[in-house]
């Protein structure tokens, strides 16, 4: 037999309503569980002498500091890993694309490229196209990085 649009309603509305319930149920019982005991505070409240204390005993010296304003580009690829090795890859979808012109645009460099033979992308610095984000544009060229592999779409020539 078939169910009704009522039927299917009324099982939807009790589905929410077990939902809800269940998510009281989760609130209250971790409430009751990270509520200090004894300590004066509130619910959400924490007493002052359970906090500990996160901060280094001395601040940084100077001579960090300094090393670290002076440290260049870190040494890791994209998500913590270790430099990254160019298998190709990149180069060959960068194959797929090509810069068709740049243009200043409120104060910023805007790039044309088409892609595939087929169509023509606007792209910025801090967008993607393809697989690929965009370092940056410049007057003559697109810096794009894929996977920690730099590759650069220069102009053709006019």
């Amino acid at each position: 037999m078939m169910a009704t649009g009522l039927d299917a309603y009324g099982r939807w509305v009790y589905v929410v309503g077990l939902t809800a319930l269940a998510l009281a149920v989760l609130a209250v019982v971790l409430a009751c569980i990270t509520a200090p005991g004894g300590t004066g505070a509130g619910p959400g409240q924490v007493a002052a002498q359970q906090v500990p204390v996160l901060l280094p005993e001395r601040p940084p010296s100077d001579d960090l500091q300094r090393r670290i304003a002076r440290r260049p580009e870190p040494l890791l690829g994209l998500r913590g890993k270790g430099p990254v090795k160019n298998d190709g890859t990149a180069d060959k979808m960068a194959r797929r694309l090509k810069l068709q012109a740049t243009a200043k645009m409120r104060g910023e460099y805007v790039a044309y490229v088409c892609v595939d033979g087929k169509s023509v992308a606007k792209i910025r610095q801090g967008g993607t196209i393809l697989e690929f984000s965009v370092v940056r544009v410049e007057a003559s060229s697109v810096v794009l990085s894929r996977e920690g592999v730099q590759v650069v779409l220069p102009q053709p020539p006019a």
